[in-house]
């Protein structure tokens, strides 16, 4: 939802091979956010978020960007298209479960399962990551795969103060 309460959605769009589209509910009906079918290619693992006090109701959006390796990009929509946040794929492999919050400054983060491969004799290790949008460029926040411990349902929290929080699920065989 924006400060306005209008509800937003992102989804790969079977009308267009499965690429990214967004969706505003206008009151009456749901009706696209810009061109959709963005990239053109098929994506997965939506996060919007808008900053806060910001009366022009940027939405952004994270990604798993289909025509970027299936690394993660983040958009934002202009007033008539959509942009690309940085550079398309900037996160070091494919990655799932995207979260994408602002802190206080109004300062981007996403957290993801990150595909860092075979370690540990597990062929694709899947681990916690958190990026941050600052001086024009993505950059991790802390060390990649900051949990050392196969990940699934990652989600982002930041606290009044700043402090981010990840929840998720370790999936270390046996799953629990």
């Amino acid at each position: 939802y924006d400060s306005n309460n209008i509800p937003y959605v992102a989804f790969g769009d079977a009308n267009y091979g499965y690429a990214l589209s967004i969706m505003k509910y206008n009151g009456t009906s749901w009706v696209y956010v810009g061109q959709p079918g963005f990239g053109g290619q098929q994506s997965y693992w939506f996060s919007i978020a808008f900053k806060h006090n910001d009366s022009s109701n940027t939405p952004y959006v994270a990604f798993q960007d289909g025509s970027a390796a299936d690394k993660l990009s983040v958009i934002s929509f202009n007033g008539s298209k959509w942009n690309y946040v940085g550079n398309p794929g900037f996160s070091p492999s494919f990655g799932g479960y995207i979260n994408l919050r602002f802190n206080n400054s109004n300062i981007p983060y996403v957290s993801f399962m990150d595909s860092m491969g075979p370690i540990d004799g597990v062929p694709n290790f899947q681990g916690a990551s958190v990026m941050t949008y600052q001086n024009a460029a993505w950059q991790l926040v802390g060390p990649r795969n900051f949990t050392n411990t196969q990940t699934r349902f990652n989600s982002l929290a930041i606290g009044t103060d700043n402090t981010l929080y990840v929840a998720l699920q370790e999936s270390q065989a046996p799953y629990y």
